[in-house]
């Protein structure tokens, strides 16, 4: 996924980038539906990495592909849930926490790439943000370097910052680097300038 960007595609300022859209919700594709956090991954990654603009897709709950819109098709969310058979992606903590790095890492480019299995990478937004996923179903344990300014960080996918606290995970950085960091199979961390403490 590192040479994302170069495959000869349209230029990144003319891209709209999505996981998925009312028309791909169904049949078979990514959804909320899916197992293994994969829906949620995804969207950390087309958040994170620097190609295109991103577009979330908020929907709602659907037993076949001819459901339609619940409540009067009137739309109703909760803090960071849906409500009233609404699913309201956008409110969730992962892709919400994401939108944020997103718009805090701008155009900053790809620095800092790592691979681990081909279910694993991490890789830094300038020295702005930092992002891991690990979609293996086993932990990935290293050293990360992350080119970021030293610090705690509050990480974006499990919570946010508020405050002088996080109310997910919060993780530190020394020397530029992870030490010996593990993230569990099929999460993801995310961090940035935006939400260090």
């Amino acid at each position: 996924l590192k040479g994302l960007k170069d495959k000869g595609w349209l230029a990144s300022n003319k891209a709209n980038v999505f996981v998925v859209n009312h028309d791909r919700e169904r049949g078979g594709f990514l959804s909320y539906k899916s197992p293994n956090n994969y829906y949620s991954l995804a969207h950390v990654f087309s958040l994170s990495y620097p190609y295109g603009t991103p577009t979330v897709f908020s929907g709602y709950s659907f037993n076949n592909n001819d459901d339609g819109a619940p409540n009067g098709n009137y739309g109703t969310c909760n803090s960071n849930s849906g409500a009233n058979g609404w699913q309201c992606q956008h409110r969730w903590t992962a892709i919400a926490g994401m939108v944020a790095f997103n718009n805090k890492v701008g155009s900053a480019g790809l620095a800092n790439w790592t691979q681990g299995n081909n279910n694993q990478i991490a890789y830094g937004r300038g020295n702005v943000g930092y992002v891991i996923i690990n979609n293996d179903g086993a932990a990935w344990k290293k050293t990360f370097t992350t080119g970021l300014p030293d610090g705690n960080y509050c990480d974006v996918v499990s919570g946010k910052k508020s405050g002088t606290t996080c109310t997910g995970k919060k993780l530190t950085v020394a020397g530029g680097k992870l030490s010996n960091y593990s993230v569990p199979g099929r999460t993801a961390i995310a961090i940035h300038t935006g939400a260090k403490l």
